[in-house]
């Protein structure tokens, strides 16, 4: 296992980002790949900062906003 970093920054993982028209290049294998480097970093207890994209298309508190469904995100830090 490489390295951790202080904090894990997760950026722009969100469902109107990753599935819209055009779906992320294997985003199953991304996300997997997301998954258990979090799963690190809460081992180890370290901070996970997750930022979300926010414009016309992407407001916040809508489903396109949010970050996708499968991404670990119980363990939100900040």
């Amino acid at each position: 296992m490489a390295m951790l970093s202080n904090v894990l920054l997760v950026i722009d993982l969100q469902e109107g980002v990753c599935n819209g028209v055009e779906p992320a290049h294997k985003i199953e294998e991304l996300v997997q790949r997301v998954n258990a480097r979090i799963e690190s970093y809460v081992i180890k207890g370290k901070k996970i900062i997750y930022i979300q994209h926010c414009d016309d298309e992407l407001m916040k508190g809508e489903p396109q906003w949010e970050i996708l469904h499968n991404i670990n995100s119980i363990h939100f830090n900040i």
